[in-house]
C-alpha cells in the first residue's frame, strides 16, 4: 500500500521525515521510503490551495498512491481548541463551497475543517466561519482532496493558534517564529497521532 503525506510547509514536513525509512528524492518536493509493509511518500506542496491542488496532482502523476492524508497544522475558529490539539476532518470544504464527508482517521477527534484561500487575521471573518459551523481553517486539505482523485483521502490537522481572535496578521520577522512552532508541533503532537 502507498500512501503520500502532503503538508504545506517545509518545516511540516521535515517535522516527519523520520517516519520515512531511508528516504530518497522521487520528484520536485516529493520524497519517499519505507514503513514496515507500507511504501510512504512525503510532499511540500506550499502554501495555499493552487499549490495544494497542482503539486499534489502532480507527485501522483509521479507516484500514484491508494491513500492521500493532508497534514499539517491549522487555527481554530473557536476558543475550545488548544495549540497542540490534534484533530481529524470529517467534513471539509473550500471557503464558500460545498461541504463534503471526509474519512476520519483512526480513533482521533473529529472536527469541520474549512480550507482558506488567505490566512484569517480578524476577528470578525473569523466569527463567519465559525458561524457557519466550521471548528478549524487551514489553507490546503480541500485542495489536497481535489487532486486525490480516487485515492482515499484523510486530513490531520494540529492546531498552532486561534486564527483571527488577535485580529493582527503575522509580521515578517514572526513568520520564522511560526515555522518554528510549527514543526515542534507537527513532530511532538501530529506524528505521533498519525498510526502509520
Amino acid at each position: 500500500m502507498r500512501v503520500l503525506l502532503v503538508g504545506a510547509l517545509r518545516a511540516e514536513t521535515v517535522a516527519l521525515l523520520g517516519l520515512l525509512g531511508r528516504p530518497r528524492r522521487a520528484g520536485p518536493r516529493l520524497l519517499v521510503g519505507r514503513r514496515g509493509r507500507r511504501e510512504l511518500g512525503l510532499l511540500t506542496c506550499g502554501v495555499g490551495p493552487r499549490r495544494a491542488r497542482d503539486r499534489t496532482a502532480a507527485a501522483l502523476g509521479i507516484w500514484p498512491a491508494d491513500v492521500v492524508i493532508s497534514v499539517g497544522t491549522c487555527g481554530a475558529l473557536s476558543d475550545g481548541p488548544a495549540p497542540g490539539d490534534v484533530f481529524t476532518a470529517d467534513r471539509l470544504a473550500p471557503e464558500g463551497g460545498e461541504a463534503v464527508a471526509v474519512s476520519p482517521l483512526g480513533g482521533l477527534p473529529r472536527a469541520a475543517v474549512v480550507t482558506v484561500s488567505a490566512p484569517v487575521w480578524d476577528p470578525g471573518r473569523r466569527a463567519a466561519l465559525a458561524a457557519g459551523g466550521w471548528e478549524l481553517c487551514e489553507m490546503e486539505a480541500a485542495a489536497v482532496a481535489a487532486a486525490a482523485g480516487a485515492a482515499r483521502f484523510h486530513a490531520i490537522k494540529v492546531v498552532s493558534d486561534r486564527a483571527g481572535a488577535e485580529g493582527t496578521p503575522l509580521r515578517r520577522r514572526d513568520l520564522l517564529r511560526f515555522q518554528l512552532r510549527a514543526a515542534r508541533l507537527v513532530a511532538r503532537h501530529l506524528a505521533p497521532a498519525l498510526e502509520l
